[in-house]
């Protein structure tokens, strides 16, 4: 069994993978404090939660948190006994990044682009639905070629009540109509139809440049915006960790493992 660890701004997600079929995955939440100890007991919970009781032979881990880099790497080394490969330079990906630099694509990007490559025809399109929106674009030679960014609906909802005063954090929630009667309903309007508009017009700009065999969604609030898109999307949960594990069978079959 290989444990993979992502590690994001406000949450980590963690899989067990038997095999590539099978495998369960846990999204639990993270706070910027968080020690060495804090994490590794997290990850005790979740194989607990999902009744793992085989030691993983083998852990792989990415982050795009740096100052909680090191304390997961030595949690994971303490629940599994080995130390994590870290997604980053060096690594055997199977993507060719043409970035003007490649170290700054976030190492969740590269494990998102690697499981669509493995498992969808390409060129692809992948969007992830997180804290940030990210539309990133691989062709059909397994080429990363560019990304888009913006707020996703947690950072614009803690924007809003952030800069103004009269406005609060609401429930994410499809509100009943588009033009909110209430304050509540207005906010709920704007983040989740303005987000899937946003989806919608980035991706049929990228449709207008690029041809796009497959369209690949992931991410915390992809059941709450892609209903709300006029494209068809195809969600899949676990992309990220998938593509995690295709990155650690990558290091085997090369005999560094």
């Amino acid at each position: 069994m290989i444990l993979t660890l992502n590690i994001g701004n406000m949450d980590m997600t963690v899989g067990f993978y038997r095999s590539a079929e099978d495998k369960q995955v846990a999204r639990l939440t993270l706070h910027k404090g968080m020690t060495e100890d804090d994490i590794a007991i997290r990850l005790r919970e979740a194989m607990g939660l999902y009744g793992v009781e085989e030691r993983p032979q083998g852990a792989i881990m990415a982050s795009v948190a740096p100052t909680l880099t090191g304390a997961a790497a030595r949690a994971v080394e303490t629940v599994t006994g080995v130390a994590p490969l870290l997604v980053g330079p060096g690594l055997r990906t199977g993507l060719d990044i043409k970035i003007n630099d490649p170290s700054q694509l976030g190492a969740d990007l590269v494990c998102m682009a690697c499981g669509a490559a493995d498992k969808y025809p390409l060129p692809a399109l992948l969007i992830s639905v997180d804290d940030c929106i990210t539309l990133g674009y691989i062709d059909g030679q397994r080429r990363y070629l560019g990304t888009v960014i913006c707020a996703g609906p947690q950072l614009l909802m803690r924007s809003l009540a952030a800069h103004a005063d009269l406005l609060s954090p609401v429930r994410l929630a499809p509100p009943a109509r588009t033009l909110g009667t209430d304050t509540d309903e207005s906010i709920r309007a704007g983040i989740i139809y303005g987000l899937a508009g946003t989806l919608d017009g980035l991706a049929a700009r990228i449709r207008a440049e690029r041809e796009v065999a497959c369209v690949a969604a992931t991410g915390a609030y992809c059941e709450d915006i892609l209903p709300h898109c006029g494209f068809e999307y195809r969600y899949d949960r676990h992309l990220l960790t998938d593509g995690m594990y295709g990155i650690w069978q990558r290091q085997k079959k090369d005999k560094r493992l």
